[in-house]
């Protein structure tokens, strides 16, 4: 929508919001990885965290070296955004998965 608006307005929120996307998305993929042991767990869980930070310094730091102009207001409430949606949609499918548990019980009876 904000394309309509201003075009760099457009590319800042893009830019914000694949700065938190992409080094979760980097996080999750090392998660999904299955071991037996827990030692081998852990060290997934370690490296996605370092690659997960690793990733979101060098994706702040291309940002703001190479993209000029850039509505920094703009970038920083997609990030913000989607730092957002982390804690919001967890929270959304247990409530989602708590109802459809009640109701399943309500339909027992």
């Amino acid at each position: 929508m904000c394309l309509f608006v201003d075009w760099v307005a457009a590319y800042s929120i893009l830019l914000g919001g694949l700065t938190c996307a992409l080094p979760n998305a980097f996080m999750a993929g090392r998660l999904k990885q299955n071991d037996a042991t827990s030692t081998a767990a852990f060290k997934h869980v370690v490296r996605g965290e370092v690659g997960k930070l690793a990733l979101t310094v060098a994706m702040f730091s291309s940002v703001f070296y190479w993209i000029k102009p850039l509505e920094v207001g703009y970038f920083f409430a997609a990030l913000a955004m989607g730092l957002c949606l982390n804690i919001a949609l967890p929270v959304i499918e247990n409530i989602r998965d708590n109802n459809r548990m009640s109701t399943v019980d309500e339909n027992r009876q």
